[in-house]
C-alpha cells in the first residue's frame, strides 16, 4: 500500500516526466529550424522515451490500486538562439529529475516501502545513462559543433542514434 506522501511524489513524477518531453519536443523543433534533422531527431525520439516514462510511473501507482493525482503542467518555452543552449538545458533537466527521483527513492527508504524502492532502481540506472548521454552530446558539440563538416557528421550520428523518429521517412 502506497502512502499518500508516496502517491503525491510519484504523480509529480508523472508531471515531470511529461514536462521533459515537452522540452525534448521545443529542442527538436529549435533543431528542425536549424537544418539539423538528426537532433531533431534524437530530441523526438528521447521525448517519447520520457513519454513512456511517464506511463511507467502512471501505471505502478494503478498496480498499487491507487490513482494519479494530475497536476498542471508548467513548461516554458524556450526561444532558442544557439546550438548549445537545448543541449545544456538537456542537462540541467536530467539533473533535475535525477534529483527527483533520489528524493522519491529516499522517502520510500524512510517509509520502508521496498516496493517502491525496487521499482525506482531501473529509474536510478536509467537517469545515470541519460545524464551520461547529455554530456557526451554537449562535449561532442563543443569538439565539431564550430566545424561544418564536423557538425554535419554529428548530426548525422545523433540522427543514426534511434533511427528514424517517424516511419515515413
Amino acid at each position: 500500500m502506497l502512502s499518500k506522501k508516496m502517491i503525491s511524489l510519484l504523480s509529480e513524477q508523472v508531471k515531470n516526466e511529461f514536462e521533459s518531453a515537452y522540452l525534448y519536443l521545443i529542442a527538436a523543433d529549435y533543431f528542425h529550424s536549424e537544418g539539423l534533422p538528426g537532433f531533431a531527431s534524437w530530441y523526438i525520439n528521447h521525448s517519447k522515451e520520457e513519454v513512456e516514462h511517464a506511463m511507467i510511473f502512471y501505471d505502478y501507482i494503478h498496480r498499487n490500486n491507487e490513482r494519479v493525482q494530475f497536476f498542471n503542467l508548467e513548461p516554458t518555452r524556450t526561444i532558442y538562439s544557439s546550438l548549445t543552449k537545448p543541449l545544456e538545458d538537456t542537462i540541467v533537466h536530467e539533473d533535475f529529475i535525477t534529483t527527483c527521483i533520489n528524493q522519491i527513492y529516499e522517502v520510500a527508504a524512510k517509509e520502508k516501502d521496498y516496493r517502491t524502492t525496487n521499482f525506482l532502481t531501473w529509474f536510478i540506472t536509467e537517469q545515470q545513462e541519460e545524464e551520461e548521454n547529455a554530456h557526451a552530446n554537449m562535449d561532442k558539440l563543443n569538439l565539431f559543433g564550430n566545424n561544418p563538416a564536423g557538425l554535419y557528421l554529428l548530426d548525422k550520428e545523433m540522427g543514426n542514434r534511434y533511427g528514424k523518429h517517424n516511419k515515413g521517412e
